[in-house]
């Protein structure tokens, strides 16, 4: 007799029951697997994040660390006397160079040459051109690059008509074409080239602020600091102080122990926005201040500008300069040959100073001369 084999199955009840419980697990499975993904993505985030803050600062620090002579203006460009005097940024890498390489000349009596740059921190949107279109934006940093020839000029001081503790006048330091001399020319090699790769800002923008700092929460549950239910949260930057409460300085005629700070923070609505405080209790706001949403990375860089300190601490004469009389006209021999005087390094002014303008834009601009691009290979530095 045939037997009949019995076929063996899933029936169509059992396999809805399977694909139920399939379902149920890889539900758990997904539940647990997301977070951690998620996890991960902002560590690897946050690590990238940190490289480039210190790329950024690695980048201002190695451009700026050899300058010979550097004018930094905290928030636009001025005099480079007065500080209420603004100006465009042409007339100041002008005033700069005249400044610190006016009258200097090689040793075949010609004008000094070479190249001065202006790097440009942007913490606000830029419309040049006033056209409406934003040329240089928020979070990035521009380079411009000029190449110069010094003013055939002679220097001075004069008295301010103000007086120190002692009773003593304070002068002022003048530079001044000398009659007959030609002024200094200033032409532009690029203008406000990135410098950072933009990759940099493709989850992150970024803020540049001078001096010591710390990111701090902000310990409220004002509205304006917390997005409730949202575990967000803003910090802002606060001053450090010592041990006695007292705001830490730095110098900022010779730029030792300068800081720099750059913030990272997303790139979102409310990442970065401005609140007004009121500092004294009278109820009236009486300053505003910039606030970051979490999360939000901060990083302090001390730079040491290592050739502009040492112009200023040299005793010896790097230049030489034609010499003049009082009165500008050029000092000649009997025979009317030209005469050379040497100019000592501390007499050209300060190597480094801090600019800071009345009234500004809010972004930082450091204007600065590189030994080696001053084109006179004779010239011996120290």
């Amino acid at each position: 007799m045939n037997k009949k084999r019995k076929q063996k199955g899933f029936t169509l009840i059992e396999l809805i029951i399977v694909l139920a419980i399939f379902s149920i697990i890889l539900t758990l499975v997904m539940s647990f697997i997301d977070p951690v993904a998620k996890l991960m993505s902002k560590a690897s985030i946050k690590e990238r994040t940190a490289a480039y803050v210190d790329n950024i600062e690695e980048y201002v620090d190695n451009s700026v660390h050899y300058a010979k002579f550097v004018r930094v203006y905290n928030g636009g460009f001025t005099d480079a006397v007065d500080e209420a005097v603004s100006t465009d940024e042409a007339t100041a890498v002008k005033s700069f160079v005249d400044w610190f390489l006016g009258g200097v000349v090689d040793p075949d009596g010609n004008p000094i040459t070479g190249k001065a740059h202006v790097m440009k921190l942007i913490n606000n949107d830029v419309d040049l051109d006033s056209n409406g279109v934003v040329d240089l934006q928020a979070g990035r940093i521009y380079e411009s690059v000029y190449d110069f020839t010094a003013a055939e000029s002679y220097e001075k001081f004069v008295g301010t008509g103000t007086f120190d503790a002692d009773g003593n006048e304070i002068m002022k330091r003048e530079v001044h074409i000398r009659p007959g001399g030609a002024d200094s020319v200033i032409t532009a090699v690029s203008q406000n080239k990135p410098s950072i790769n933009p990759e940099h800002f493709k989850d992150y923008n970024y803020y540049y602020k001078l001096g010591f700092y710390n990111l701090e929460s902000i310990p409220s549950t004002d509205p304006a600091y917390l997005d409730a239910g949202k575990r967000a949260y803003y910090s802002k930057l606060n001053p450090m102080t010592d041990s006695a409460g007292n705001k830490i300085e730095y110098d900022s005629n010779t730029g030792k122990n300068f800081a720099l700070n750059v913030v990272a923070y997303q790139n979102q609505t409310g990442g970065k926005t401005s609140v007004s405080y009121d500092t004294d209790a009278d109820g009236v706001d009486d300053t505003t201040e910039d606030v970051f949403k979490s999360p939000c990375h901060m990083s302090t860089a001390s730079m040491a500008f290592i050739n502009a300190i040492r112009t200023n601490e040299a005793t010896s004469a790097p230049f030489y300069k034609l010499k003049t009389k009082n009165d500008g006209s050029l000092d000649k021999t009997a025979d009317d040959k030209v005469q050379f005087e040497a100019i000592n390094s501390v007499d050209m002014g300060l190597a480094f100073r801090l600019m800071k303008p009345t009234a500004g834009d809010g972004n930082i601009y450091i204007v600065y001369i590189l030994p080696e691009e001053i084109y006179d290979t004779n010239i011996v530095y120290k």
